[in-house]
């Protein structure tokens, strides 16, 4: 089992929706997977948030980052996302939602503060497990912004080892 695991999935759970998580059950098995991690965030030995992701080759893809409402406006997240982008050595691929709503927006320019590049082609999040939908997202990248042929590789590479297992 991770470390932290128990408050890590409580803040998953608060976090997202419904389409945009997977059961406990199936996050249990993930956890088992070489190419996947989940890490808690923390201050002072106190958990304030996670992250997920998986090692897609030339890509480390950020499944899911969430700070505890509790700690939020703290600047946790950039401090967190950018000790990850040092470590990460690799360029770095996350879904965000379409920009039709203020939190939506407000995610999206948060990233562009940490230097990512919003990549506007078409994209749709299978779903993560029977009974969910998919969903029509966006892709970011970090250093910079993909050209077609790249973001089709990406889209690929997610496709055939996030959403296949």
């Amino acid at each position: 089992m991770v470390e932290n695991f128990s408050e890590m999935w409580d803040i998953y759970e608060s976090s997202f929706p419904e389409d945009e998580k997977r059961s406990l059950k199936r996050q249990l098995e993930l956890l088992k997977n070489p190419n996947y991690q989940m890490k808690s965030l923390k201050d002072d030995n106190k958990v304030v948030g996670f992250i997920c992701f998986w090692d897609i080759g030339e890509y480390v893809f950020i499944e899911h980052f969430a700070i505890d409402d509790k700690y939020r406006g703290r600047n946790y997240g950039s401090k967190f996302l950018n000790a990850f982008i040092g470590e990460a050595n690799k360029k770095i691929v996350l879904e965000v939602e379409m920009p039709e709503d203020i939190l939506a927006k407000r995610r999206i320019k948060f990233y562009q503060r940490l230097d990512f590049k919003l990549n506007d082609y078409d994209y749709t999040q299978p779903p993560l497990e029977e009974g969910k939908n998919s969903i029509p997202l966006l892709l970011m990248t970090y250093p910079e912004a993909m050209d077609q042929e790249q973001f089709n590789q990406v889209k690929e590479a997610l496709y055939g080892v996030v959403y296949s297992n």
